[in-house]
Parts: C-alpha cells; structure tokens; sequence
C-alpha cells in the first residue's frame, strides 16, 4: 500500500480478490480523521457528538426507534445525496411494518415475500425485487444419523421440488446459488424413486439399522405442503424412513438452525452480500459441514478473476450437490417496497439499501 499523492492511496493485491471492492466499503476501511479520534478519548461512534462524517449524508439522530439522516452540505464527491433528510425507522411488528407501507407517512421498507400481495393492493407502491435467497431442504451433518451422506443422498433423491414448488406458484431451483451472487450452469433435479430406495438400503446397511426417524423442522405455512410431501416418502420407502414435521416460527426456527438444534430444516439461506463465498461459507456453518475439499473450494472462491468465475462457480455448486447438505427448492427475493413517488432507490443482496440517489418524484 503506498500513499503517492496526498489525495491518493495505491493498493496492490498478490492474487485476484472477488470481495475486495465491498470490504472497502466496509467501516473499518473507511478514513477516520486522526486527531478528531484522539480528542473522542475512546467514545468515538458512542454518541452523536463522536461522530465525524465525509459522505453524502451525516447522522443527525438516532435512539432505540431510529435515526435520522442528513444531506451533507460540504461533501464533495461526484453525487451528493439527493433527498434533504431521510428517516429510518423501526418496526419490530409485521403488522406495523405493513400498517405503515400502506399509509402515506412511510416511502419504503422491507417485507418478506409472503406479505406482499396484502400492501401490493393499495396500487401506490413500488416493488424492488433482489434475487439473494435459496429456500430448501437443509440437513445437520452433525447429527448422529445424518452424518452419513448416504442417508441424506436418499432423502434428497425422494424429494419431489416440482411437486412442492407447485403449491407456491414457485419455479424448482436448479442452482445451489442465488442469482444476486451465482452465475453458475444449472444443476440437473435429483427426484429418482429408484436410486433413492436403493440409496437408503445402503445407508442403512452403514448406520447397522434396520429404520430411521428424523424431524423436519418449518415454519407454520410450509406445514401443510411438506406433509404431503412426506406421504411421498412414505410410499417410497414404506417403515425404513420415518419423516415427521414440526412448525415453528421464523425466529425460532433461525436460533434452532443456528444452534444446530435441529435434524432437517426447511428453511432459507439468504446472502449477506454479493460475494459467493460468503454464502458457500454460510452454508457450510449452518449446515455444520467440514467436507475438506469443500472448504479448499469454498476458499478457492475467494480468489477467483472473470475468467475462470464460471469454472469455479460449477464446481461449488457440484460439491454441494455431491455432499448432500442442501436441496434447494426454489429461489427467494429480498423485497424491498417504495411509495410511487420515490425514485433512486437501490436495493442489493443482503438487505443493503442505496440512498444517495434516492428523491421524491414530485410533479407539478
């Protein structure tokens, strides 16, 4: 790193590095004016006066329902902010969240796609719409029985996507990557009657068993829908796999997943951000996977240039099909809703919000 000019700094990498451009939008890459932190005596960021700002906007306030952003008059970049003043504010309630998009105080939020026919209604909204999720059938390879990957291999095979996807107007997933950070070719659907009975036989032959019992964990709106599903498994495998279902809420079934208190999920792997790593890595993590050859790929992701992106990319998606810890069923978008009179917002994987551009579209 060298500093050849005052109002330039030069940074060399030793290899290609996919998220290096985001980790330097990132707050410990941001400049920090030396003598203003010193004077802060270890409050800096604490309170709104340990702050310094040199971007579009500055904080003007912020307290446990949310802050208030504004446009700075001495920044000089090449787009100062559009919008004087911008509000975010937080709603911890779904109905508040919705109650508020439908009145006309409120220019934009986040909702999940299941709410978004009850706002969409009102005929004054917009939808952004960022393809950065993958909902489907996740596996423990931690747990005492679903550590063999035969077991779980026949699982998957015995899964009808298309069948499911159908009761939510859903297109099956074909990809282990959501768009916002894959590109990779499609994977083939795995639904095979035959190779997964005989799958099974094996891997009880392995586990020494003559049946196996697991849970699948949903939220209460999967319930229905993957309880058919489970007379599919049923027919197929008859009293040698015995699945049952178990609903919970969003939350709980996030602390459940992430505490590895669970045997199947299903769920939805949603990306932090545009870097295909990051959301191999995540997988990995809730999964509870430590395939070696997957991880020296999922590090091999890290590293990758525009040439062999795609190569790379397969090869993941690959792994993770051959490993068995995921089944994709169908691809989610983050939703991001602004009133018709908004304009400039820009929305990427992981819930991340681009205000700078962002202004009311008035008319005369």
């Amino acid at each position: 790193m060298t500093a050849p000019q005052s109002d330039r700094l030069v940074i060399e990498l030793e290899q290609p590095q996919e998220e290096f451009l985001r980790l330097l939008t990132q707050p410990m890459c941001m400049p920090c004016n030396e003598t203003f932190f010193n004077a802060c005596g270890g409050r800096y960021g604490r309170k709104i006066r340990y702050i310094i700002s040199n971007g579009p906007f500055f904080l003007t306030r912020f307290d446990e329902n949310g802050c208030r952003i504004a446009k700075n008059p001495d920044y000089v970049g090449v787009r100062p902010a559009e919008a004087d003043v911008i509000w975010l504010n937080y709603f911890r309630n779904m109905e508040d969240r919705i109650s508020a998009l439908e009145n006309d105080g409120y220019a934009g939020g986040f909702l999940p796609t299941d709410v978004l026919d009850r706002v969409h209604r009102n005929g004054r909204t917009t939808l952004i719409r960022e393809p950065d999720g993958m909902r489907g059938f996740l596996f423990n390879c931690e747990n005492a029985l679903l550590k063999e990957p035969l077991l779980r291999a026949a699982i998957i095979r015995s899964a009808d996507i298309t069948a499911l996807c159908s009761d939510f107007s859903a297109v099956p997933a074909q990809q282990v990557l959501p768009a916002s950070v894959g590109g990779a070719p499609a994977l083939p659907l795995t639904f095979n009657e035959a190779s997964a009975k005989e799958t099974l036989a094996d891997a009880l032959e392995k586990l020494g068993r003559k049946s196996v019992s697991l849970t699948i964990l949903c939220e209460e709106r999967f319930d229905r829908p993957i309880r058919r599903m489970l007379q599919t498994w049923q027919r197929i495998f008859g009293i040698e796999l015995n699945l049952s279902v178990q609903t919970l809420s969003a939350e709980d079934l996030a602390a459940r997943i992430a505490g590895g208190d669970y045997e199947i999920a299903f769920t939805v792997c949603k990306a932090e951000n545009a870097v295909a790593a990051d959301y191999a890595q995540q997988l990995f993590a809730l999964s509870r996977c430590d395939d070696a050859a997957g991880v020296r790929i999922v590090e091999s992701l890290r590293y990758i240039g525009d040439t062999d992106r795609e190569k790379t990319l397969a090869s993941f998606q690959k792994m993770i099909a051959d490993s068995f810890i995921f089944l994709p069923a169908w691809e989610e978008d983050t939703c991001f809703y602004c009133a018709d009179d908004v304009v400039g917002v820009q929305v990427q994987a992981g819930s991340v919000v681009y205000l700078q551009n962002a202004r009311l579209n008035v008319t005369e």
